[in-house]
Formats: structure tokens, C-alpha cells, sequence
């Protein structure tokens, strides 16, 4: 990726003063963004994680991490203990989640 090709990082999606503070304002920041990258004919990575995977220590760095590496949006999976639906990977991710204790109150903190 050349610097031409990296993201905007003084777009509202990306100048957040507080990262752990809680984004009342989501869901238009999110309207924005898509709309933002359809107008320049762009697509956005949007990748899935599953909250507290492979740690709950570890969880928000790699959220961090996807956000700096360029994520417009992040699909957060939030795990739960009969994932049938899921494929195995995410079965395992959300069983290690929840050994580690991995809870709704700690994702949504």
C-alpha cells in the first residue's frame, strides 16, 4: 500500500479522541463511511473477529490493530456456547472466548 493508497486518517471514522469511550454517534459515523467509499468507487475491509479471541487480553490490541491496519468497519462476534450455525473455526474461537471468560459485560466495556 502506498501512501496514495492508505486511508484518510482525519476522516471522523478515524479521529476518535477517546477509543475506549462509547461511540453514541456509530451508527450515522457508519452511514457516513459507507457512503464516503461509495462515492470514490472503493470498497472497505470489514473483517470479524470474535471479541475475546485468542484472549481477553489480547482481544482489544487485535481490534486496535484492525482499525490502524486500515478496517472501515469490524464485525464483532460476540461468543456464545452452541454456535451451530457457525463454521469450525468460529465455533473454536468462540469456545476459547468463553474458556477465557469472555463475557457481554467485558465486550461492550
Amino acid at each position: 500500500m502506498t501512501d496514495h493508497d492508505a486511508p484518510d486518517r482525519d476522516t471522523p471514522d478515524r479521529d476518535t479522541p477517546d477509543r475506549d469511550a462509547p461511540d453514541r454517534d456509530a451508527p450515522d459515523r457508519y452511514a457516513k463511511v459507507f457512503a464516503a467509499a461509495r462515492e470514490r468507487g472503493e470498497t472497505l475491509f470489514m473483517p470479524y473477529i470474535t471479541a475475546g479471541f485468542p484472549t481477553r487480553a489480547e482481544s482489544p490490541a487485535l481490534i486496535h490493530a484492525l482499525i490502524d491496519g486500515g478496517a472501515g468497519a469490524i464485525e464483532l462476534g460476540v461468543p456464545f456456547s452452541d454456535p451451530l450455525a457457525d463454521g469450525p473455526t468460529i465455533q473454536r474461537a468462540n469456545t476459547a472466548a468463553l474458556a477465557d471468560g469472555t463475557d457481554l459485560p467485558f465486550i461492550l466495556n
